[in-house]
């Protein structure tokens, strides 16, 4: 049978905390727009995905390529929808999810009580 959580704890060696940031800034990036109170504008043109996370974390901008390669391990762990970390438009008023149910029931796991307190 296969274990999840096995599963995860293996990927958890392999990551770094900007995959993780990656992760939970779109899994629902709306909620992380307001509560951080970023204006994305209000002009009907499509964001990127990197403008939106280099607009939330504009200290990370200097570590574009960095985070670039997070996201493409993150596609190839099947935790993102879009290969490409250009790819996923965003309107300002509507952020897509772009988390996969796999890359939810990851964060789900590091995110657990029994995780945290095992």
């Amino acid at each position: 049978m296969f274990d999840w959580a096995d599963h995860f704890l293996n990927v958890i060696e392999r990551i770094s905390p900007f995959h993780i940031l990656l992760l939970k800034t779109f899994q629902s990036p709306e909620d992380i727009v307001r509560e951080k109170g970023i204006d994305l504008g209000s002009e009907f043109n499509s964001l990127q995905s990197k403008d939106v996370f280099f607009d939330i974390y504009p200290e990370y901008r200097d570590r574009a390529k960095l985070i670039t390669q997070c996201w493409k391990e993150l596609y190839e762990l099947g935790f993102v929808a879009f290969e490409s970390f250009e790819d996923g438009r965003h309107m300002p008023g509507k952020l897509n999810k772009l988390t996969t149910d796999f890359g939810n029931k990851f964060l789900d796991m590091i995110s657990s009580d029994e995780l945290n307190t095992g």
